[in-house]
């Protein structure tokens, strides 16, 4: 019997028990029965009732029983809650009881009341599987631009070296090791779950035109070509370090399965543009799955039935992929 597949409500002030209760209501019943909701019992209720569905109590793994209504909880409150879920579903990750955690956005800042330096899901989750080299990659949805009526010759797959980190701390942080893991677990996750042997792998520059031979910065000398000298050699099929300006200029030849993209906004910025909310955010290196929507808490859309859940159920059919509940 497969194992199922975890779903974290997020932020109580945010939208994401809306989402999860949008995304569980378009699914039929063998979808559903493929999956674990844990979050609080009274946003959960009060989220089903607004979307005009109900959750099947058999799924759901209660973590939290506030009092409604859960929209007025205070903000260290509302931070409680949504770790008592991811807790608990990393605690049933860790034990094998589901294969995969779908996360509902959190607030990072509101987080940080309940868990001092939270950065993000990501550095989270690393920290209490007690993996260091944790990755953040955006897959895109399909082979389609949203929007753009471009078609991609491939799924487009967007790997960050450095993730929440203050611009003023990035070129420090932007070491051969750390390029050198972003470009292994990036190659290792497309083979893995992408079918993606040997995949074409573009490594950004840091600075402008690639540091302009030094005269810009020396980073791309120092860190990044060293990095991709070493995957090289180990067999990986890497090219770079590109100006980053200039490397999705052409789409419609885009001759890449995956990119290696420096810091946050770098990477993240093309990804949101060429695919709004479809985008998954998806972490490698934990052992297991884990993804998320690619968009934040939108706290002035909560509570008022109008949330999008493309994103969350973006995220939990690339889920159903990778674990081989749907191929």
């Amino acid at each position: 019997m497969k194992k199922a597949i975890g779903i974290t409500m997020g932020d109580p002030k945010g939208i994401g028990p809306e989402i999860v209760a949008k995304a569980w209501r378009s699914m039929s019943e063998e979808e559903r029965s493929q999956l674990l909701i844990y979050g609080d019992h009274a946003a959960l209720s009060a989220a089903a009732e607004l979307c005009s569905t109900a959750f099947d109590a058999r799924r759901v793994v209660t973590t939290s029983s506030t009092s409604p209504p859960i929209q007025k909880v205070d903000d260290a409150e509302a931070a409680r809650l949504a770790i008592s879920a991811i807790d608990a579903a990393v605690a049933d990750a860790e034990s094998g009881r589901i294969a995969a955690i779908v996360t509902a956005p959190v607030n990072k800042m509101r987080m940080r009341s309940a868990v001092p330096n939270f950065f993000g899901h990501t550095e989270y989750l690393a920290d209490a599987a007690g993996v260091k080299d944790a990755v953040m990659m955006f897959a895109s949805p399909d082979y389609i631009a949203p929007g753009t009526g471009v078609a991609l010759p491939k799924q487009l797959c967007v790997s960050l070296v450095t993730m929440h980190k203050a611009i003023r701390d990035v070129p420090s942080s932007v070491t051969t090791e750390k390029v050198l893991t972003s470009i292994r677990q990036t190659a290792l996750a497309l083979e893995t779950h992408f079918a993606c042997p040997d995949a074409r792998i573009a490594v950004m520059a840091l600075n402008p035109h690639a540091g302009e031979g030094g005269s810009l910065g020396d980073e791309e000398k120092s860190a990044i070509a060293p990095a991709i000298a070493r995957a090289l050699k180990e067999g990986i099929n890497c090219i770079g370090p590109l100006p980053a300006d200039s490397l999705f200029r052409k789409l419609s030849d885009f001759d890449y399965d995956a990119v290696i993209a420096m810091y946050h906004d770098q990477g993240i910025l093309p990804v949101k543009l060429l695919f709004q909310s479809g985008s998954v955010n998806v972490t490698l290196g934990l052992p297991y799955i884990r993804t998320s929507p690619s968009h934040g808490t939108a706290e002035d859309l909560a509570w008022l039935g109008t949330a999008d859940e493309s994103g969350m159920t973006a995220a939990i059919s690339l889920t159903r992929k990778l674990v081989g509940w749907q191929i």
